[in-house]
């Protein structure tokens, strides 16, 4: 019983990689005073509701990097793509119209504007 216990966990990590690694559609790379983050989507083409969307940040002034899954957040009525939501904790981290916004317990943190990279 035991091993099933460590071989799960070890199982969801590999899921996860493999969603991250093989069917992320597009990379985006941003630059901010504190941070580099990228985000990567990787679900289909044409999908509105994506709950495989990943942050990779790095903080510049002590390079701490974080690694989170979350999802987009979308405009229904037109079927529009507004941004990007991630949860660490009671910590929510937003990308919306290049700003990264950082809440803890609903309360603004910081906000952040988002320089968009070029590959």
């Amino acid at each position: 019983m035991k091993i099933i216990f460590i071989i799960m966990p070890l199982l969801s990590f590999v899921c996860l990689a493999n969603d991250f690694n093989h069917s992320c559609l597009y990379t985006t790379k941003y630059n901010s005073l504190k941070y580099n983050i990228k985000i990567s989507y990787c679900c289909e083409e044409g999908e509105l509701d994506c709950k495989n969307v990943y942050y990779e940040g790095t903080r510049k002034k002590d390079q701490l990097y974080i690694f989170l899954k979350g999802e987009t957040i979308n405009h229904y009525s037109s079927h529009r793509l507004l941004g990007y939501q991630f949860q660490n904790n009671d910590y929510y981290y937003i990308i919306r119209d290049n700003q990264l916004s950082i809440y803890k317990n609903n309360k603004l943190l910081q906000n952040q504007e988002l320089e968009e990279l070029d590959d």
